[in-house]
């Protein structure tokens, strides 16, 4: 049950990302909160790993998301996100789901580019770059998502 809830969470963060370009500070920092309280109240993680295992893996999101959060590739809602799922889950989980996440963004780079070129050969770059005020960062929250469904059906549901 736990697992279908994580993982309606990611869900509606991915929609909103995908939908808004950002995600809600009431989806990332709610859960931040709801996950520390009950990391403090049951000594474990929303997924059952031990309070260090929660903590060692916030680590980690940080680690992974701070840098391209400074480079300005990633966006803050992606950090907490990512920051909410480790205290709810584990290292392993978090690392699964970010590897996950980097496959798919890889292929959805891969059939994207091979989709635009074949099919949009007579637009010009003024037809293309119509919306100067639109970020040209992707959502990654989708991605994030695909990637927690992939290492979940593979690793935790075998």
């Amino acid at each position: 049950m736990e697992l279908l809830i994580l993982c309606a969470w990611l869900a509606a963060c991915a929609i909103q990302d995908a939908r808004q370009r950002q995600i809600s500070n009431w989806l990332t920092i709610g859960v931040i909160v709801l996950a520390l309280v009950y990391l403090l109240i049951t000594g474990r993680t929303w997924l059952g790993a031990e309070a260090t295992e929660g903590g060692w893996a916030l680590l980690f999101s940080l680690a992974l998301t701070l840098p391209g959060y400074w480079l300005g590739k990633l966006g803050g809602g992606d950090l907490k996100l990512l920051a909410a799922l480790a205290l709810a889950s584990d290292r392993s989980v978090l690392l699964g789901t970010f590897i996950g996440a980097g496959l798919a963004l890889l292929i959805w780079f891969l059939i994207r580019q091979k989709n635009f070129t074949l099919k949009n050969h007579g637009l010009t770059s003024a037809d293309i770059h119509t919306n100067i005020n639109q970020s040209n960062k992707y959502p990654f929250a989708p991605f994030l998502f695909t990637g927690f469904v992939l290492f979940m059906l593979a690793f935790h549901l075998s």
